[in-house]
């Protein structure tokens, strides 16, 4: 048998554990992050299947984004007006011809799908 004093402190009781992030914030961020990933989802996809034409056009754009970035900050920094006027010059017409080319693999994808579903109708297409 163990004596304790009468007046003796019991142990201290355990500290309260810190606490967790309030639900409304951490349900807010998942939320917006699950939203963006829906949305790039369906922006990259044809009637829920995944397209790669919608995919390569994308990567098209983004990088056709950045040509246009570099030739604009190159001839930022041009000191020869003869250089520079060539340089911009030609900016709209490599623009076009770009934003053609970003384009190309989705609109070629629409045209074929098009002669695809002519020929299912006339019935050439069924085995």
């Amino acid at each position: 048998m163990t004596h304790t004093k009468k007046n003796a402190n019991p142990s201290p009781a355990p500290p309260e554990p810190l606490p967790a992030p309030t639900a409304p914030v951490v349900v807010e961020k998942i939320g917006f992050l699950h939203k963006v990933i829906r949305f790039l989802a369906r922006a990259f996809s044809e009637k829920g299947e995944p397209s790669s034409a919608r995919i390569l056009s994308g990567w098209l754009s983004v990088s056709s984004m950045a040509l246009i970035w570099f030739i604009v900050r190159h001839a930022f920094y041009m000191n020869d007006f003869a250089k520079l006027e060539v340089w911009i010059g030609g900016l709209p017409a490599i623009i076009y011809a770009l934003a053609a080319f970003a384009i190309s693999p989705f609109g070629l994808a629409k045209i074929s799908s098009i002669w695809n579903k002519d020929k299912d109708k006339d019935g050439e297409g069924k085995g």
